[in-house]
């Protein structure tokens, strides 16, 4: 009785276990479609919206966000889900750390060019006038350079022997950079990779609003005061329309506005994606560093699959959200749907 009771109880674990890990290879799996066919897609829109693309810093930033996450979907996730598909990692030491290198390289050039899109976004609305001159095209390839150096460093570190990568089969069955007992490292890397991204991104935030605030209460008043001219019946002429209704000449003012708020919808929208998906991963390993019990599978999976969602997010995102980027996919299924 009792052999037949621990046979069964093996044979349930087994079966459950099997269970959640095709969960987790399937969710996976779904990161890398959306990830792959999103940033190809933002790609072919790019380069057929804009042939010279290189030259608009909005376009430039975009490509190189798509290019990093495209990299998360071909590099870092099929390696993912290998080793959690086998429960431990078959290939060699060296493949193993340099998956660890890819994510972190990757990761951290992702969450530094969304930062830079938001102080992009920053620069357009806020120094309108300075805008050409301030954003060039050799500035915004030297940004992107610099971006991309300091994520090298960054992913270089554990290679010199702080911290090291290394595959955890303590948690989820990884290749990752180890972080427990590395407190300098972890601050160093959170740093550099949220900590700044984020400071950016809210201090873009409140700019653009500060600016769209004031612009439309400058139109408000404007506006008051032409109004309240036309009901006592004083003969001005300037900014009045043949309906009755003012426009004194305002309309560029108005399409500021209007351009403002939607730099603050697309700003606000990067903001609350970030947050949402690398949130729970900070907060969990930052728990996890003075933790001395062992580190929850379950907890670590979610957050994890949380940071990696932002990468298949991203070009949905910036599609949706650019009037030209989602005329050109209605075009594309209009084209398919005429053949």
């Amino acid at each position: 009785m009792s052999n037949n009771f621990s046979d069964l109880l093996t044979k349930t674990v087994f079966h459950e276990s099997l269970v959640l890990r095709i969960v987790e290879v399937s969710i996976i799996v779904i990161l890398i479609v959306l990830c792959v066919v999103g940033n190809c897609l933002l790609f072919y829109i790019i380069v057929t919206t804009s042939p010279r693309w290189w030259t608009t810093p909005a376009n430039f930033f975009n490509v190189n966000l798509a290019f990093t996450d495209l990299m998360v979907g071909i590099v870092v996730l099929p390696f993912m889900a290998m080793s959690i598909s086998w429960q431990s990692w078959l290939l060699s030491d060296i493949l193993c750390q340099s998956t660890a290198f890819a994510t972190i390289l990757l990761m951290a050039s992702s969450t530094l060019t969304l930062s830079v899109i938001s102080l992009d976004r920053y620069f357009c609305i806020c120094l309108p006038l300075r805008y050409q001159s301030v954003v060039t095209t050799e500035r915004v390839a030297s940004v992107v350079a610099v971006l991309w150096l300091t994520s090298f460093l960054l992913a270089s570190i554990p290679l010199f022997g702080w911290g090291r990568y290394t595959f955890r089969p303590q948690s989820i069955p990884i290749c990752s950079v180890l972080l427990e007992g590395q407190q300098r490292h972890v601050i160093l890397l959170w740093s550099f990779m949220i900590i700044l991204p984020v400071t950016v991104m809210i201090y873009s935030y409140m700019q653009i609003l500060k600016v769209a605030r004031k612009q439309a209460n400058q139109i408000g008043c404007v506006e008051n005061h032409f109004n309240s001219r036309m009901m006592t019946g004083t003969n001005e002429t300037i900014g009045t329309s043949q309906n009755g209704t003012v426009s004194f000449g305002n309309n560029d003012s108005k399409h500021f506005v209007s351009r403002s708020l939607k730099s603050l919808k697309i700003v606000s929208i990067i903001i609350g994606t970030f947050f949402l998906c690398w949130g729970p991963y900070i907060g969990f390993n930052f728990w996890c560093l003075d933790n001395a019990k062992p580190i929850p599978y379950l907890g670590d999976l979610l957050t994890t699959f949380l940071a990696f969602t932002n990468s298949s997010v991203n070009p949905y995102l910036i599609i949706m959200f650019n009037r030209d980027f989602k005329i050109a996919f209605r075009n594309i299924f209009k084209s398919r749907q005429q053949e």
